[in-house]
């Protein structure tokens, strides 16, 4: 059985949630303002990295599209930044080293620390993608030496964070606090509510993994309450619904159902499908624990019926799975069956659907690369191009040169001559 909790990686967040009528203004200055582009999209980068792969997907492919069309190295090389983040998500993560890796190598001959610690950071967060950690760790170390060289109220701090995952994930717990505390005190200094909430929630499983139920209580508490302070509905949600699966592992079932329930009155609000869909399924892990197994169908039944109409196969086929998984522990082996059967028909579905979204993310990047090898062929012609005039140039500055040596030697062979006559 699975509940759904918050992951960390961190390649930067905003301080503050942004109303959809400034989010509108900050994309039509994206689009529509080349001087200021950069910094519009390190802003769309802040608002969507944890809610939209896909718009992420969208904003680095346009940077992408438009650097090779306009031969700007810096729109280029900032769109495959924020596009590995897509990469990591979809496990694309061969692609997305290769991308960072050329932003590295862009960045460190630039000079740029602040991009160079994030585009550090970014491989150390596609190395824990391939539970990788002691080499992302790697990474991580060397983001935060890069962002030495900028002034000490930067920004470039989120290494600490990925990096307390990676320890988390190697139970390494002391080096895990040490560096999840680093990076709290950073951002408490800055007042950065998200990376505050982010830091608390991290910390909060470090406490849980070492039997320190009551202080890991006492964080999420304070991250419930910084997304209230800040108004942000969505991480109300999600602090909740951590607190419920908190209380889930301290083994207080009906505080966790309390917390799952207030988790799906705010959805509902919302009015986000994928969440109000979530929400159902773990109030029927919840009543599966507990082995009220009509209950669990019931709210299996509601998040497949939600998951259905919204076209969420995944979320679909959990639920159907689910539902077959409680009609077995009822004995009810025929009912089972034809779950676990419409489960099987589904998996194919969601097969075939992630292959063919595979292809198109390969083929994608194929064209990327080769337009880009195009302007770098390009760049390489002008390069000879020049190099060819040069030296015509200089053929003919010394071919006329030539010219005005000799007609000065004979102008002053004449001359003389003349003289002697």
């Amino acid at each position: 059985m699975k509940f759904i909790l918050a992951l960390i990686f961190v390649s930067t967040f905003a301080s503050n949630f942004r109303s959809q009528e400034n989010l509108n203004s900050i994309r039509h200055e994206f689009y529509s303002n080349e001087e200021n582009r950069i910094q519009n999209a390190i802003k769309l980068r802040d608002f969507y990295l944890d809610e939209s792969p896909d718009s992420i997907y969208n904003i680095g492919s346009y940077l992408i599209n438009e650097g090779i069309q306009k031969e700007q190295a810096s729109w280029l090389n900032f769109g495959k930044l924020i596009i590995s983040s897509f990469y990591n998500k979809k496990g694309k993560t061969k692609i997305s080293k290769e991308n960072l890796q050329a932003c590295i190598k862009y960045y460190n001959r630039k000079r740029d620390f602040e991009l160079l610690a994030d585009a550090q950071n970014l491989m150390g967060v596609a190395c824990m993608f391939e539970t990788q950690n002691r080499e992302a760790i790697n990474w991580f170390l060397k983001s935060l030496q890069s962002a030495q060289n900028l002034d000490t109220d930067n920004q470039s701090f989120m290494a600490h964070l990925n990096m307390s995952e990676a320890f988390l994930r190697l139970e390494n717990y002391d080096s895990a606090e040490k560096e999840a505390n680093s990076f709290l005190q950073k951002v408490k200094k800055q007042k950065l509510n998200k990376g505050l909430r982010k830091g608390y929630y991290l910390l909060s499983r470090i406490y849980f993994a070492t039997e320190r139920n009551k202080e890991s209580f006492v964080l999420l508490e304070k991250c419930l309450n910084l997304a209230y302070e800040n108004g942000d509905k969505l991480g109300l949600t999600l602090a909740i619904n951590n607190i419920a699966i908190a209380y889930i592992e301290d083994g207080n079932l009906e505080k966790a159902e309390s917390y799952f329930r207030k988790a799906l009155k705010l959805r509902l609000e919302i009015n986000d499908p994928s969440l109000i869909s979530e929400s159902y399924y773990n109030l029927g892990e919840l009543n599966y624990l507990k082995e009220h197994y009509d209950e669990a169908i019931n709210y299996y039944e509601k998040s497949k019926e939600i998951a259905h109409k919204s076209n969420l196969l995944k979320e679909n086929a959990d639920a159907i799975k689910s539902i077959g998984e409680c009609f077995e522990m009822k004995n009810d082996y025929k009912a089972a069956y034809l779950n676990f059967v419409e489960y099987n028909l589904l998996q194919e579905e969601l097969i075939s659907q992630l292959k063919k979204d595979d292809a198109k993310i390969d083929e994608n990047y194929s064209k990327f690369k080769e337009k880009e090898f195009l302007l770098d062929q390009k760049k390489r012609e002008d390069v000879l191009t020049k190099r060819v005039d040069s030296a015509n140039n200089l053929g003919l500055i010394m071919f006329v040169l030539t010219i005005l040596i000799l007609g000065f030697v004979l102008f002053s062979k004449i001359s003389t001559k003349s003289k002697n006559s």
